[in-house]
């Protein structure tokens, strides 16, 4: 995920889902504060979209070191990392019956 393989988008645009939430750079989704800053069409610098993709990874990586409780192979991390950089931490969420 770190070789930013999916592409680094410098202006916001609508994603695919059905809400079309405001995102830019690598897949970041803009907060409320950063839609006022940078609306769809605005071009965002490179330094911008560095540190969410660094807090976005950071994010990620915290999640699976949070969540998962079975010893993993760096591999297996690394993949569960991307995994959820791309579709967010709720599936790591385990609920005990």
């Amino acid at each position: 995920m770190a070789d930013n393989e999916g592409g680094d988008r410098s202006k916001v645009y609508p994603d695919s889902s059905k809400d079309k939430n405001p995102t830019a750079g690598v897949g970041h989704k803009l907060t409320e504060e950063e839609k006022k800053k940078y609306p769809v069409g605005t071009e965002v610098p490179a330094t911008v979209r560095t540190a969410w993709l660094d807090a976005d990874l950071k994010d990620s990586v915290g999640a699976v070191q949070r969540l998962v409780k079975v010893k993993l192979t760096q591999t297996q991390f690394d993949a569960l990392v991307d995994f959820t950089y791309n579709v967010g931490h709720g599936f790591l969420r385990v609920r005990n019956s």
